[in-house]
């Protein structure tokens, strides 16, 4: 998957590598989000989420928090964790078909 790596982390023996889309770098820029904001709200997702989300083929999934304020819409594929595009809001947000939705508080 397209991205450049900006973490890579264990989770019940396996290694899974986030990547950051340069889309999703430039709306960070312009809302005033870090990589390490994106991180922690990773870092909040259900294990069993990070286990199947992307576990037959690539998935894409909106996780909404509502303690940051953020969205974040995420394409999981096997051990990979792409970030797309960050979002500003957590209410009225268009999410696309098929995209599933993960909501974290």
């Amino acid at each position: 998957m397209k991205g450049r790596v900006i973490a890579v982390f264990n989770l019940e023996k396996n290694a899974y590598i986030v990547k950051l889309t340069s889309h999703a770098s430039k709306r960070m820029c312009q809302r005033g989000v870090s990589q390490n904001d994106c991180l922690n709200i990773i870092s909040r997702l259900r294990v069993s989420a990070v286990r199947e989300y992307g576990s037959e083929g690539e998935d894409e999934v909106a996780i909404i928090d509502e303690e940051t304020g953020l969205t974040l819409i995420v394409a999981f594929d096997c051990n990979e964790i792409r970030i797309i595009t960050v979002i500003d809001k957590t209410t009225y947000v268009r999410i696309r078909d098929n995209t599933l939705v993960e909501k974290i508080a």
